[in-house]
């Protein structure tokens, strides 16, 4: 997942990155690329809690509507 995390990811970079990361990690790329994404959502949502072990969000896994 760090691979993909390196990448932007952004409407302008999205499909060129989705295609490297399906180079990389094939049928699971979409699942990869959508934690990834989720996470950095999570990340800015929860960057005023000043609790920093809990604003670790590497390891958590999340929904859309969740966040």
């Amino acid at each position: 997942m760090d691979e993909v995390a390196r990448h932007r990811l952004t409407g302008a970079t999205l499909v060129a990155d989705i295609a490297s990361a399906r180079a990389r990690f094939a049928d699971r790329a979409g699942i990869v690329v959508e934690t990834v994404m989720l996470r950095r959502k999570a990340a800015a949502k929860f960057a005023d809690v000043t609790d920093v072990n809990a604003t670790d969000v590497s390891e958590w896994l999340f929904t859309d509507e969740a966040l």
